[in-house]
Formats: C-alpha cells, sequence, structure tokens
C-alpha cells in the first residue's frame, strides 16, 4: 500500500501543478484561447517507514505516467474577467492498476491593483477499479502587487476529501494561506515565501489535526540553447498536532514534515519540453509508525500544442 499511497501522492502534485493560472489583464481578452498539452512521465520512488517495532520496512516502485490534458479559456466581459479549466487524466502503466481524473477551473475579476477570483478542484483517484482518493476544493483567492516586483496573494481552501475502505480517514479540510513574490531582474528569477495553516476536521477525531506550515521556493530563468531553460528549488516545513490521543501514545500525536524539492525545465524545441525532478521528504513523528523518509526522482517530456 505504500506504493500505492506515494503513486497517487504523485499524482495530486501532478494534477496541482497543472492547475490554469489566473489572468489577471487589464484590458480586455483578445478572445477564445485554446491549448493542450501530452505528458509522459517516469519516475522512481523509495519509501523507509518504521513499523511497531521500530525495525525499518523499504518499499520501492517504478512508475510510468501519460498525461493528456486540454485547457480553454474565455473572456467573459472587458473588464479582464477570464474562466480556465483544465483536465488531467493520468494512466498508470503497469501493475498497479491506479488511474486518476483531474478537473479544476478559475474565474477571476481584475479590479486593478488587486485581482479577485474563486478556482475550484476536483480529483478522483480509482485503484484496480475501486475508488482511492476523491478530493474536492473551493478557494476564493486575492492577488495584487506592491509596486513592480512584488506579489502577494491570500487565500481560503475548503476542501472534501473521502477514502474509499477507510471511511474514518473522511475529512472536511479548512485552510488559510498566504505569500509574497520578489520578482528579480523582470521575470527572470523570482524568490517566494509562503505561510499556510490547515484544520482537518475527520471522521474519526483520531485524525483531526492542525498544522501550520512555511514554505520557500527560487525560480531562475537561464539561456539555454536558443531558448530559456528554468532551474525551481523549493523546501517546505509542517508542523502538525493531532488533536486527541490515541490508544498507542495514549497522548495526542505530533508531526514534522520536511521537503526539499528541485526542478530543472529545458525546452528541446517550442513545443517540446523535458522536465527532471527531484524530491526529499522526511516525516518525524512522536508515533514510530507515521514516521518515514521518501526519495523520489522522475523525467517528463511534455508536448504543447
Amino acid at each position: 500500500m505504500n506504493n500505492i499511497t506515494t503513486a497517487i501522492s504523485a499524482l495530486v502534485l501532478s494534477a496541482l501543478a497543472a492547475l490554469p493560472s489566473a489572468v489577471f489583464a487589464a484590458g480586455p481578452s483578445s478572445g477564445v484561447v485554446y491549448s493542450g498539452d501530452l505528458q509522459f512521465n517516469l519516475g522512481y520512488g523509495e519509501e523507509i517507514a518504521a513499523n511497531e517495532a521500530d525495525q525499518k520496512l523499504t518499499a520501492e516502485g517504478q512508475t510510468n505516467l501519460l498525461n493528456d490534458g486540454f485547457k480553454l479559456v474565455l473572456p467573459l466581459d472587458s473588464m479582464g474577467t477570464n474562466a480556465s479549466t483544465a483536465t488531467l487524466d493520468p494512466a498508470l502503466m503497469g501493475a498497479m492498476g491506479l488511474s486518476a481524473e483531474f478537473v479544476s477551473a478559475d474565474i477571476s475579476q481584475n479590479f486593478q491593483p488587486l485581482a479577485v477570483g474563486l478556482s475550484h478542484t476536483s480529483l478522483e483517484a480509482n485503484y484496480l477499479g475501486d475508488q482511492f482518493l476523491s478530493l474536492k476544493q473551493w478557494s476564493p483567492h486575492l492577488t495584487g502587487f506592491i509596486g513592480e516586483n512584488v506579489s502577494v496573494r491570500t487565500d481560503y481552501t475548503q476542501s472534501q476529501k473521502s477514502l474509499g475502505g477507510r471511511p474514518g480517514r473522511d475529512a472536511n479540510v479548512d485552510s488559510l494561506g498566504a505569500n509574497i513574490s520578489w520578482f528579480i531582474n523582470g521575470a527572470k528569477a523570482y524568490f517566494s515565501l509562503g505561510a499556510k495553516y490547515d484544520t482537518e476536521d475527520a471522521v474519526d477525531p483520531e485524525h483531526d489535526f492542525n498544522a501550520n506550515t512555511i514554505k520557500l521556493k527560487l525560480a531562475k530563468h537561464f539561456p539555454f540553447m536558443t531558448r530559456s531553460g528554468i532551474i525551481k528549488l523549493g523546501a517546505s516545513y509542517e508542523q502538525r498536532l493531532y488533536k486527541n490521543g490515541i490508544s498507542e501514545l495514549g497522548e495526542p500525536r505530533e508531526e514534522g514534515r520536511t521537503r526539499y524539492q528541485a526542478e530543472l525545465e529545458l525546452p528541446l524545441t517550442q513545443q517540446l519540453q523535458l522536465i527532471v525532478n527531484a524530491e526529499f521528504a522526511d516525516h518525524e513523528s512522536n508515533f514510530a509508525e507515521a514516521e518515514n523518509t521518501k526519495y523520489v526522482t522522475g523525467a517528463e517530456l511534455n508536448f504543447s500544442f
């Protein structure tokens, strides 16, 4: 099951990465914009987790993902309001029998210097034909610029998630987030600092928790052949405190989750792009079964049209 959980996490991250960007044009849009992409992903992951006896169990796996996506941008009025939708349908090749469908939509209105928007996300993941994860999110957001080089975004997200076969883990999640980005040398580089607060209310009170997360991200363009490549570095730390004790501990469960990410985007042609990524995650907990360390590497070919 560790491999399935890791693969589902990868699908969620891929889906969220495919979210359409809100369009904050000052003037009216020039017309309907259609775009799409076809992606083939190769990935390798390893997870080391501790069991009750604190013995190390190792699970590793290789995945191949084929993603097809489509985006549609519609001008709604002359005030710069735009709507966009995207679909992602990854099919996992091999014996794992894992598939997922992802749909998102975002609508925003530019009021200069602020833009107000609302986004919706839906993810359905199945394992061997049975539901593994259902996730639905609604998120109003507010974005604005301070001067020419600083962007600020705040958002509230309400999530509903359901895990097939584990009804006690079904939950509602409320999240508050804020992010500030500094653009350097125009848009050739930027540094981003973000913070988020989550509170999860699960069917089984054992899984209720509050969490605080801080995130750092650095991105920089660089010349590559006749085009521009991008390198992205990220780090995050989440401090999670469960609200109720569990029988094995006799006290509330606490966790610290650290994650480091690196990504390299290389444009091979005008339509073809190679993306190489790596991730390290370490989960520490006073509940031994929840401790684990993950190493994930991957490569992706993305054809856009």
